[in-house]
């Protein structure tokens, strides 16, 4: 296992995380999510073309864009714009209202990535790392709903804003595990507002969706004259097993709540955590099967 230049202490937690990762997914069922730690801790990059990415899994299917209708759960979101669009509405209507009763409303992008995005690139998060956002979800009662009744498999779900005559610089996402799809909700006609993944652009078009893979260079321009708004969801690429899908849940836990806590305590809370949930899922499949069989 090598570790490359970083400290003793990170990497003992490394191999700590790795060793609870194997324990609870044995038979090297979650091989590919060590793989990727490891690679990641080590400095090596996937660099393909126009794919550049830091964290990665490799041997996915690597293409710029993603046919929407590969997934039904978005389509039938991109039905429903309308609906999501005068939640919208309502939200921009009152903005010291919703400023009031939501948090860090039409945010701006976190410090790692403002250089690229720009200062009018503006978010509102309705849900990250899984876990729903209680205050902004009120913001979005009826969204939130039919994301929920979709079975919307998204790690993150957002409102982006975009003003006019902004875009966001070219750059990547350093991961080609997540996909990330648009639903456009208020885009300027004539494709004036558009995005650029890999070689091709393409703009936005109210009520409709695109997929793409965020560790393809991308680019947008919003040359239109009134803000451009879009749903966003990002979701695990359709090549990572469940099994891995949980491994990764796992990871993150271990990452995002470092430092919290002395070391072993956040690897076993995040264990704990991951139980919960298989335990959650039990009950549920139990649940939709009783009486059948």
């Amino acid at each position: 296992m090598v570790m490359g230049a970083i400290s003793s202490l990170l990497a003992r937690y490394v191999i700590r995380v790795v060793e609870a990762i194997n324990e609870e997914f044995p038979q090297n069922k979650a091989a590919r999510v060590v793989d990727s730690l490891m690679n990641y801790v080590n400095g090596e990059r996937l660099e393909q073309g126009m794919q550049s990415a830091g964290t990665f899994i490799r041997g996915l299917d690597a293409k710029a864009w993603h046919d929407p209708k590969d997934f039904p759960w978005l389509v039938k979101l991109a039905e429903a714009h309308e609906e999501i669009a005068a939640e919208l509405d309502t939200v921009l209507a009152d903005a010291e209202a919703a400023e009031r009763k939501g948090t860090a409303v039409w945010a701006k992008a976190a410090r790692a990535e403002a250089v690229a995005y720009g200062p009018n690139w503006r978010t509102l998060v309705l849900q990250d790392r899984g876990r729903w956002e209680p205050s902004n979800t009120q913001l979005f009662p009826k969204t939130t709903a039919l994301l929920k009744k979709l079975k919307v498999p998204s790690s993150e779900v957002f409102l982006a804003r975009q003003a006019p005559d902004t875009g966001i610089a070219a750059h990547t996402d350093e991961c080609n595990y997540v996909l990330t799809a648009h639903v456009a909700l208020r885009a300027p006609e004539g494709g004036l507002a558009r995005m650029r993944v890999g070689d091709e652009w393409r703009p936005w078009v109210t009520g409709e969706a695109c997929v793409f893979d965020g560790s393809f260079e991308h680019e947008t321009h919003n040359g239109g004259e009134e803000d451009r708004h879009v749903i966003i969801l990002r979701f695990f690429h359709p090549e990572i097993t469940a099994t891995e899908r949980s491994a990764l849940r796992l990871l993150f836990d271990c990452v995002d709540a470092r430092g919290d806590a002395p070391d072993a305590d956040v690897v076993r809370a995040a264990r704990r955590a991951l139980r919960a949930r298989r335990k959650k899922t039990a009950s549920k499949s139990k649940k939709a099967s009783a009486g059948f069989g």
